[in-house]
């Protein structure tokens, strides 16, 4: 749960069409989409094993107690960015785009043993991308059309392209750093 100064109608509207536009081909509302609202946390979920559950599970929540004041001085919205993946996050998403992968794999085990990382571990990283989801010990794609890339400056990144956006997010990333860099040489000059 979370606030925002904008009007909620518009966010609802928004949920609605992003929603309808998965199931129906639809024409894009809200232009690029290069910015996302920005929203004041109030309330946490997070499902955890629990003994005291007939299915094993319950939710921990976290609550945030956040002033008027710092209600009122956040931004309304916030450059939407993909996520950025170290080396074996990014080799592991990459083969998700591909097939689900199972955490229980000897190979996906052995491969993280030679890169000195922990399984556990390592799955609680790629689901905190929110990219990735586990069912059981398989883990799978929580987008419609991931794409990975590997950018000029060494970054990997990843995120939906179902709509487009990354691949506007990639344009508007490779215009600025051509305009930085003929700014640059322009000094130099």
């Amino acid at each position: 749960m979370a606030s925002s100064h904008l009007n909620p109608l518009l966010l609802v509207l928004e949920l609605i069409w992003t929603r309808l536009s998965y199931e129906h081909p639809m024409a894009p509302l809200f232009g690029e989409d290069l910015e996302v609202e920005a929203l004041a946390p109030l309330l946490d979920a997070l499902p955890v094993e629990s003994a005291e559950s007939a299915s094993g599970w319950g939710w921990q929540y976290y609550t945030y107690d956040l002033t008027k004041a710092q209600l009122a001085t956040g931004p309304d919205r916030q450059a939407w960015s993909p996520v950025e993946l170290d080396a074996n996050q990014f080799v592991v998403v990459n083969r998700l785009c591909q097939e689900d992968v199972d955490a229980e794999d000897p190979a996906f085990r052995e491969f993280l043993a030679q890169e000195g990382l922990e399984v556990d571990t390592f799955v609680r990283g790629l689901i905190g991308t929110s990219l990735v989801a586990r069912n059981g010990t398989k883990l799978t794609l929580t987008t419609v059309n991931c794409a990975c890339l590997l950018l000029p400056d060494g970054r990997r990144i990843a995120a939906d392209n179902n709509t487009g956006r990354l691949e506007r997010w990639v344009d508007r990333f490779m215009n600025e750093r051509r305009e930085c860099s003929a700014t640059s040489d322009g000094e130099k000059t």
